[in-house]
């Protein structure tokens, strides 16, 4: 063991602790802590009294179970606002461009609409006009439909219902139940597909970064239709959920 991981030895037990918390789906008694994750009693219950001070473990005086403590909120709504997620995907976007040579963009979610934060422009001559800091809707962009789709069937149901859906193009999704065949299969594939429902002459393909529920941003290329060749599009979809999980391996 390191010197800095014996100087930090209950620092990690307790990170251990409140992983094995979080996974969980019910609270858990002291007992099953300790079996589970093979820990000394005398040991993880003085480790559980001060992260109780610390209110970061809760404990129902009734059943003496424990879950996460509520100081955990304020601490995760701040890692998320301050989280960056450009840091971590641009190695493996600029690997992707590398190799394919088409237009990226790198967005998150504000306000129903998908922002791009990043972009690659392509190499090829004939650049798309898309910018950083546009936004455009989830229903009718690659980006949006993966986010959405790694929601509840319901919240997507309030999303569609509560936006103007505007027929940008004569592929354009304005039906809620072709727009949720749609989702179906953007969860069957893993990545989703924008057909020209956006802007006609324009295919893209995307995917979101998730993990334990979050949604961090989402991924897109974008090929003008004149050059997307079958090949290129089977290497596309190849190239954008191996990175995927790179990028999910990192959060």
């Amino acid at each position: 063991m390191s010197e800095a991981k014996r100087y930090g030895n209950v620092l990690y037990k307790s990170v251990e602790i409140m992983n094995f918390l979080r996974d969980i789906e019910t609270p858990v008694t002291l007992t099953e802590i300790c079996k589970a994750l093979n820990m000394n009693k005398g040991t993880l219950s003085k480790i559980m009294t001060s992260m109780l001070d610390l209110n970061l473990v809760t404990k129902d005086e009734l059943t003496n179970r424990f879950t996460l403590g509520s100081r955990l909120i304020g601490y995760g709504a701040a890692a998320v606002s301050q989280f960056r997620i450009e840091s971590i995907a641009s190695p493996f976007m600029e690997e992707i461009h590398s190799k394919i040579g088409e237009t990226l963009h790198l967005g998150i979610e504000e306000n129903n609409q998908i922002m791009y934060l990043k972009k690659y422009e392509a190499i090829a001559t004939v650049n798309l006009r898309s910018r950083v800091g546009q936004t455009i809707p989830l229903y009718a962009s690659a980006m949006g439909k993966a986010t959405l789709a790694a929601r509840t069937d319901k919240q997507i149901y309030d999303y569609y219902h509560s936006v103007d859906i505007i027929q940008f193009t004569n592929n354009t999704l304005t039906n809620f139940a072709d727009f949720m065949a749609d989702i179906q299969r953007v969860r069957k594939r893993g990545y989703a597909i924008d057909c020209e429902e956006y802007e006609i002459g324009v295919q893209c393909a995307g995917v979101a970064f998730t993990k334990l529920g979050n949604i961090y941003g989402a991924m897109s290329v974008s090929v003008p239709k004149y050059r997307l060749t079958k090949e290129l599009s089977q290497q596309i979809y190849s190239l954008i959920l191996e990175t995927k999980k790179k990028i999910e391996d990192k959060l």
